[in-house]
C-alpha cells in the first residue's frame, strides 16, 4: 500500500482519548461499549454510504474497530468468567471459529476482503482473537512463540510505508519497471529489511 498510513496515528490518539473518557465516566462496560459500537456502525453506514462522505466513513471504520476490540474484549471476559465453561465447550468455540476460517479458503482472502470487509472486520477477526484467548487458555496455543510478533507489529505499521518509499526511488533510480514489485524476492527482502 503506498496509501500513506501515517494519519491513521492521529486518529488513534482520538480514539485512546474517547477510550480514557469512557473509563473516566464508568462507561467501560459491555452494554455502554455495545450501544456506543452500534451507533458507531450505523453512523458510518448512514455518513459513509449514503451521504458519500468518505472522511467521514474513514473515521468511523478506525473507530468501529476500535470499539469493537472493546466488544471482543468484554465478551472474551464474561466467557471465561463463566461456571458453565468447561473444555468440551472450548475445544467447540475453536472448532467452529476453524470452520468459519476453513470456509475462506473457497475464495481468494484478497477478494473476500475487497467485498465483504465489513463482516471480515466484525466477524472474523473479533472471533480469531476469541479463539486464541481460548487456545491459550487450554494451552493448545502458546503465546511465547508469538510474542515477539506482538512486539514488533507497531514500529512495523510505522516504518512499512518509509522503506515502501525507499524501494520506490531506488528502483525508479536503477530504471527497473514496476513489474519488480511482483517478484516474491524482493518482497522477501522487503520483509527481512523490515523486520
Amino acid at each position: 500500500s503506498f496509501n500513506g498510513p501515517f494519519w491513521t496515528v492521529s486518529l488513534e490518539i482520538i480514539f485512546y482519548l474517547i477510550f480514557f473518557a469512557l473509563s473516566f465516566f464508568r462507561l467501560s462496560k459491555l452494554l455502554p461499549t455495545l450501544i456506543i459500537f452500534g451507533m458507531t456502525v450505523l453512523i458510518r453506514q448512514y455518513g459513509g454510504r449514503v451521504l458519500n462522505v468518505f472522511n467521514a466513513h474513514a473515521f468511523m471504520a478506525g473507530f468501529e474497530c476500535f470499539m469493537m476490540g472493546g466488544v471482543t474484549y468484554f465478551c472474551t471476559e464474561f466467557y471465561l468468567s463463566n461456571k458453565f465453561r468447561s473444555n468440551v465447550i472450548d475445544v467447540g468455540v475453536i472448532s467452529l471459529i476453524s470452520i468459519i476460517w476453513m470456509s475462506l479458503l473457497y475464495e481468494p482472502i484478497g477478494h473476500y476482503m475487497s467485498t465483504h470487509y465489513d463482516l471480515f472486520a466484525r466477524t472474523f477477526m473479533p472471533l480469531s482473537i476469541f479463539a486464541l484467548v481460548i487456545g491459550e487458555s487450554l494451552s493448545v496455543v502458546s503465546p511465547k512463540p508469538l510474542h515477539w510478533i506482538g512486539e514488533i507489529t507497531y514500529s512495523v505499521y510505522l516504518l512499512h510505508f518509509p522503506l515502501q518509499i525507499i524501494y520506490s526511488y531506488y528502483f525508479k533510480e536503477v530504471g527497473v519497471g514496476i513489474e519488480i514489485y511482483e517478484s516474491p524476492w524482493v518482497l522477501a527482502s522487503f520483509f527481512i529489511i523490515l523486520i
